[in-house]
C-alpha cells in the first residue's frame, strides 16, 4: 500500500519530542472520528526534521476489517494521483503493525467548518468576496478530480462524495484545498458498485440523487458546492428538519429556506448561480465544475470583486486559537470558554459524519 509499502514496528515513545509510528513521529492528535485518527506528524529522519504532515491511521479496533481497509486503500489510490494547488496532496502511505495509514500535506490553519464556527460566535459570515474565493478555489480542485485519468487514458470518473466544510481546508496564507478521499467513487470498482445504493457522506451535503438512490456522477458534488456556499452566505444550512430524516426529505425536494439578508446582500448573479447549482435534477445544474467557476470568475470580475486570498488569510488569522497550529498540545481548559459553547450552525457528530444511511 503506498510509497512505503512496509509493515513497520508500531508506536513507541520517542526521546526526541512525540511518539514514534514506523518512519514517522506523532507530535500531537489533529481530531478523531468513527474510523481513524488524524495527527501532526514529522518524519524520524533528523535531516527532515522541519517537516510536517497531517498522517491519518485506521482505528486498531478496525484494522483487520476489510471495508475498512479497502476504504483506506482506496483513499491512497485516489490521492497518489492528484497532483493540484487546490488539493492535499499525498506524501506517504503504508502499513505500522497492522494499521493501514495516509500522510498527506499538512495545511496550516482552519477548515471552512471551524472558521464559520467561529464567525457566527461574533455575529458574522464571510462577505461575498471571500466566499467566491473559497467556492471557486474548491472547485478548481474538484475540476481536476473529476478530470482525472487512468493509465489507459480514459476519464476515471472519479465523484469526491463528501464536499463538506470539514474537508476544505483555508490556510494563513489564503490558500484553500480540497481534502479527504475516504469516500470517493471510483465507478469501475467492483466493491463500489456492490455498494452503489447506500448512501456516503454527510446528511447536509448528499444530492437529491443520492438520497432517492439513483446513479451519481460529478453534478453531485456540485449539488454539494452549492450547499457549502449557501451555508458560507447564511452562516447556516439552508435546508431544515428536526431530524435526519427531516432534513433528508427537505433535500430530497430541494426545499430551500433562505433569509431576507441573501435577497438583499447577495448580487442577483451570484443568486442565480447558487441556485443552478442546487437543483433538484442534474440536467438543470452546470454541465461541469470547470463550468461553475467560470460563471463565478465571471461574475467576480463583472462585479469588480478583488482577489480575496490575501483578505482570507487575514481573516483565518484572526480566528486561529491556541492548539489550532504548531507542535505542542494544548489542553481543553486553556482554550477560550467559549470553545465549549454549542453554535449554530453545527458540524454532525462523529457518529452522524460517518454512518451510511440505507435506502
Amino acid at each position: 500500500m503506498g510509497s512505503t509499502g512496509a509493515r513497520e514496528q508500531g508506536d513507541r515513545a520517542c526521546g526526541e519530542g512525540g511518539t514514534r509510528f514506523g518512519s514517522w513521529i506523532l507530535l500531537r492528535r489533529l481530531g478523531a472520528g468513527g474510523m481513524s485518527e488524524v495527527f501532526l506528524a514529522r518524519p524520524a529522519d533528523p535531516a527532515r526534521a522541519g517537516e510536517r504532515v497531517a498522517l491519518k491511521r485506521l482505528l486498531p479496533e478496525l484494522a483487520q476489517i476489510p471495508d475498512f481497509v479497502e476504504m483506506f486503500e482506496r483513499e491512497t489510490r485516489v490521492a497518489s494521483r492528484l497532483t493540484h494547488a487546490n488539493v492535499v496532496l499525498l506524501r506517504d502511505s503504508g502499513i505500522v503493525d497492522g494499521r493501514c495509514y495516509i500522510a498527506t500535506e499538512y495545511v496550516e490553519g482552519l477548515d471552512c467548518w471551524k472558521t464559520s464556527r467561529r464567525l457566527s460566535r461574533l455575529g458574522k459570515v464571510l462577505d461575498v468576496a471571500r466566499v467566491v474565493h473559497i467556492v471557486t478555489e474548491t472547485l478548481a480542485g474538484l475540476d481536476h478530480i473529476h478530470t482525472l485519468r487512468g493509465d489507459d487514458g480514459r476519464p476515471m470518473g472519479i465523484v469526491h462524495r463528501d464536499i463538506s466544510p470539514s474537508n476544505v481546508l483555508l490556510s494563513r496564507a489564503g490558500a484553500v484545498k480540497l481534502g479527504d478521499f475516504g469516500l470517493a467513487l471510483l465507478p469501475g470498482e467492483e466493491a463500489e458498485t456492490k455498494r452503489r445504493r447506500r448512501l456516503r457522506g454527510k446528511i447536509r451535503f448528499l444530492s437529491p440523487e443520492q438520497i432517492a438512490g439513483a446513479p451519481i456522477d460529478a453534478r453531485s458534488d456540485l449539488f454539494a458546492v452549492g450547499v457549502l456556499m449557501a451555508e458560507l452566505l447564511l452562516g447556516r444550512s439552508p435546508f431544515r428538519g428536526d431530524t435526519d430524516l427531516a432534513v433528508l426529505s427537505s433535500i430530497r425536494d430541494v426545499r430551500l429556506h433562505m433569509s431576507e439578508a441573501f435577497d438583499k446582500d447577495v448580487p442577483a448573479k451570484l443568486r442565480r448561480i447558487l441556485l443552478a447549482s442546487l437543483s433538484r435534477e442534474p440536467s438543470e445544474r452546470p454541465p461541469d465544475a470547470r463550468s461553475m467557476r467560470a460563471d463565478l470568475l465571471d461574475f467576480a470580475q463583472r462585479t469588480g470583486l478583488s482577489p480575496a486570498a490575501a483578505a482570507l488569510a487575514e481573516t483565518v488569522e484572526g480566528l486561529l486559537r491556541p492548539g489550532d497550529v504548531g507542535d505542542a498540545e494544548v489542553l481543553r481548559h486553556t482554550l477560550t470558554p467559549l470553545e465549549d459553547q454549542p453554535v449554530v450552525p453545527r458540524e454532525p457528530t462523529v457518529t452522524e459524519q460517518t454512518r451510511s444511511v440505507p435506502t
